[in-house]
């Protein structure tokens, strides 16, 4: 679950950073720009790091109060997913080796408490 989870936020960062990109370059050459909302939703999608990576690589949206807020707290949150999605894998994973009876001298304990299974 968590290497789907990386890949997906993996992608989902280049299209953001891309996409921020190509409305700076809209935007000095006069042409159809991406909606504000659009890029809004690639950060709020997991695409956070991408997005402020974007907005300060192409000096891009960097004075407007709701991407200045909104991105940050994007890339806040997914953090968090990720942070839970992987010591939850840990916990998970201590759990079915304590299930099926791992040689408790193997065992040691990570930095939160849980079992995990050291070789």
């Amino acid at each position: 679950m968590t290497g789907i989870l990386f890949i997906y936020l993996i992608v989902i960062n280049v299209i953001a950073f891309v996409t921020y990109g190509a409305d700076k370059r809209r935007a000095i050459r006069h042409k159809w720009r991406i909606p504000e909302y659009v890029l809004i939703l690639l950060a709020l999608t997991g695409g956070g790091a991408g997005a402020l990576a974007g907005m300060y690589f192409f000096c891009h949206k960097t004075r407007k109060w709701k991407f200045r807020i909104l991105v940050p707290l994007s890339l806040i949150l997914w953090i968090s997913i990720a942070a839970f999605f992987f010591y939850a894998g840990d916990y998970y994973h201590a759990g079915k080796l304590a299930e099926e009876g791992v040689d408790k001298g193997r065992i040691g304990y990570s930095l939160y408490g849980s079992i995990v299974y050291s070789c």
